[in-house]
């Protein structure tokens, strides 16, 4: 496999100018990328200004996949015909093929930004910058923005939620399904999601707490999603920045979780995925494979082989078509998937630095241990190796910004 991990520098940030109009709140006509479809995630969206043909990678519809010049490469590889001794062989390399992925693991782990002191404080100077740009007014939004996103009740999900398009939860749930024109399955879903997220403590009549959720969104989320999507768009670029992502595969309908089989599949073919919504990343391996629902002592579990979408090796595509076969069988742990990702002129701010600046003095215990990097909606990720372990994925590839 190409060292494509190691040989990525990790210290080209670019600033770029970007337009200051004097107010954080602006038109965001132009921002939407993805147009409002029958249902969340799919139908087209565009990316570069080009329009592209997106399908939902998980109830949410938070995080979509569209065809890829690779596509159409790895589909006629998949035609090519492989004599069986020859898969024989590759797949008799099993030791050789695990210290290999043992290797990438491995500058996963240690490739990350908290390893880059540096690196990691030109990040934060840029997101102060930025930040000290607004006025104090336009500065108390953004930072009211930032707790609303990383606060309770699930607020982060209602504002991708209006990062799609979406005015209310109601319209969000109709366009999922017809089964939510029904107002009674509308309050189940808002009842289940206000237990996950803690939105039903209790302490009020609980059709109260499901109303009250039920208008959170459209009463007072809309302007802040705004505020922070306008605010990340304008910040200056990243580029030669590791990020990570850590995510569960378990789809659950009141969640930001991935279809971690339906997900696999598709960057397996070769499809990159595009988050509809604000795209939470991180500078900690351990978050990262916290967020994936692992523990950092035991990680994905053994490494056993890396598959190279970007090689035309024959190799490559026996271990590609072997992971296929093996999530059709059922056999493979889809249920964690870490991302590293290869930043490209992304559009991000850390989430720590930018508080810092808004809220100079106050307590650091306020700020988040993860060192959140948010990036704004409409980022896409274009996979060029996995890593299949015996408990999990890590998927390496470049991360772009689809949007204007």
């Amino acid at each position: 496999m190409p060292n494509s991990i190691s040989n990525f520098p990790h210290n080209n940030l670019m600033p770029v100018s970007h337009p200051l109009s004097g107010a954080v709140r602006q038109d965001t006509t132009q921002l939407a990328s993805q147009t409002v479809a029958a249902t969340p995630g799919n139908g087209v969206a565009r990316v570069h200004g080009q329009p592209v043909a997106m399908t939902a990678m998980n109830q949410s519809g938070f995080t979509s996949a569209f065809s890829t010049s690779r596509t159409g490469r790895l589909a006629q590889r998949a035609n090519l015909p492989v004599a069986p001794t020859h898969h024989h062989h590759v797949m008799s390399q099993q030791a050789g093929l695990a210290e290999r992925a043992k290797n990438d693991m491995q500058a996963i782990e240690q490739l990350v930004l908290n390893q880059f002191p540096a690196t990691s404080e030109i990040l934060h100077a840029m997101s102060q910058q930025h930040v000290q740009q607004f006025t104090p007014h336009q500065i108390d939004q953004i930072s009211e923005a930032i707790d609303d996103y990383q606060g309770a009740y699930g607020d982060n999900f209602l504002m991708n939620i209006s990062a799609m398009g979406y005015p209310t939860i109601e319209s969000y749930l109709q366009a999922r399904d017809p089964i939510f024109n029904d107002a009674e399955e509308v309050n189940e879903f808002i009842g289940e999601f206000g237990y996950r997220y803690g939105g039903i403590t209790g302490m009020m009549d609980e059709e109260e707490e499901i109303e009250e959720l039920r208008t959170r969104l459209e009463d007072r989320l809309t302007e802040p999603a705004q505020v922070l999507s306008n605010f990340i768009h304008t910040s200056p670029r990243i580029s030669g920045v590791p990020l990570l992502k850590g995510a569960t595969g378990g789809d659950n309908p009141v969640t930001t979780q991935l279809d971690g089989g339906k997900t696999l599949r598709a960057m397996l073919d070769g499809q990159a995925l595009n988050f509809n919504g604000f795209l939470s990343t991180t500078s900690s391996y351990k978050s990262a494979l916290e967020f994936s629902g692992k523990m950092s002592q035991t990680g994905l579990g053994n490494a056993m082989y890396t598959v190279d979408l970007t090689s035309d090796s024959t190799e490559s595509e026996i271990l590609r078509r072997e992971t296929l076969r093996a999530l059709d069988r059922g056999e493979c742990a889809a249920g964690s998937i870490l991302f590293y990702f290869k930043t490209d002129n992304v559009a991000g701010i850390s989430v720590n630095a930018t508080q810092r600046a808004a809220n100079p003095g106050q307590d650091e215990s306020r700020l988040n241990s993860e060192d959140e990097i948010l990036l704004a909606p409409g980022h896409f990720f274009e996979p060029e190796q996995i890593v299949r372990n015996d408990d999990g994925f890590a998927v390496i590839g470049s991360l772009k910004y689809g949007r204007n």
